[in-house]
């Protein structure tokens, strides 16, 4: 069962990552070259406003990319049931088996709470920019959703750079006999 877990979840992360990039292609405009995130880093209206703008529907043949953006946000919600979950389980079972006053064994705990923290940023972040894109735009629901938005990417990468250290961990720690 627990490796039947471990395979939806890693192949949930794999198959939301492709289909968010997919369809929110066409949010990657010159104007927003990221595309969704910048929309989550823009720390202020007048920025907010020149990405809903860059996004505009320009006449009736042109792509909807407020709605592509309201629907990129949407995917990402079930997205943080997959990547949260595979992150945290990941950490929790590669660390496994080292001994408790090693370091990974110590930051085991801190790093777990940080990836439960990044999935309440994600979700925070995204209802900022939801109400960004239903024309409630104002410097403090920018600024809220760049905090949440650099918060969980700093979390998020610190949990990859720490399963990466583990990785390479395992490769030098010693076979038990």
């Amino acid at each position: 069962m627990k490796k039947l877990y471990w395979i939806i979840l890693i192949a949930g992360t794999i198959i939301m990552i492709f289909v968010m990039k997919t369809t929110g292609k066409s949010l990657e405009t010159s104007a927003t070259p990221l595309g969704i995130i910048n929309l989550e880093i823009a720390p202020g209206k007048v920025i907010v406003q020149a990405v809903l703008h860059a996004w505009e529907k320009k006449n009736i043949d042109s792509t909807d990319n407020i709605s592509i953006a309201k629907t990129n946000i949407y995917l990402d919600f079930l997205f943080i049931l997959f990547y949260a979950p595979f992150l945290y389980f990941s950490t929790k079972t590669l660390s496994a088996g080292f001994y408790k006053k090693t370091f990974i064994a110590r930051a085991v705990k801190p790093i777990t709470i940080g990836i439960i923290g990044a999935a309440v940023l994600d979700v925070l972040e995204n209802i900022g920019m939801l109400l960004s894109l239903h024309d409630q735009v104002s410097d403090r629901i920018a600024f809220f959703t760049t905090v949440c938005s650099l918060a969980k990417w700093g979390l998020v990468f610190l949990s990859i750079a720490f399963i990466l250290f583990v990785l390479v961990s395992k490769l030098f720690q010693p076979k038990k006999k």
